[in-house]
């Protein structure tokens, strides 16, 4: 049985697994709720929102969720960079992807593909006028 977990308790759970901890997935969860980090439905506790421990987030909202899922450098755009299409997709701007590729760029724990990704991503927007040949 394949169990879908809260994306707080799945987001925990790679980062702990990261940082080299052995837990299970199930172990992540039952240890967030006893920390009082999240209710049984995997939603977080007024408290944690309080203590900053997690933000406060709607579920509802694709933005906000896409910005969750996704991470780094993602979760630090601002919202103006962001619009929904149609179909109700994500989309990202040209100046909020110019953000994304430099954020990754000069974060020291990116990985080389995710340099090599940012560097082709620049280099279209440039090829498409979104930026000046020199913003390297």
């Amino acid at each position: 049985m394949n169990i879908k977990y809260p994306m707080l308790v799945e987001q925990s759970y790679k980062s702990l697994k990261e940082s080299g901890f052995e837990l299970t997935k199930a172990e992540v969860y039952r240890k967030m709720i006893e920390a009082n980090i999240i209710d049984r439905y995997g939603k977080p506790t007024d408290e944690a929102i309080k203590e900053g421990w997690v933000k406060n987030y709607d579920a509802d909202n694709p933005i906000q969720k896409f910005k969750q899922d996704y991470g780094f450098p993602f979760n630090a755009l601002d919202d103006k960079h962001y619009r929904l299409d149609k179909q109700g997709n994500v989309l990202i701007d040209a100046p909020g992807l110019a953000i994304a590729a430099a954020a990754i760029q000069l974060n020291p724990s990116s990985s080389p593909k995710a340099v090599r990704v940012a560097e082709c991503i620049e280099n279209e927007l440039r090829k498409k006028g979104y930026l000046g040949g020199d913003d390297k």
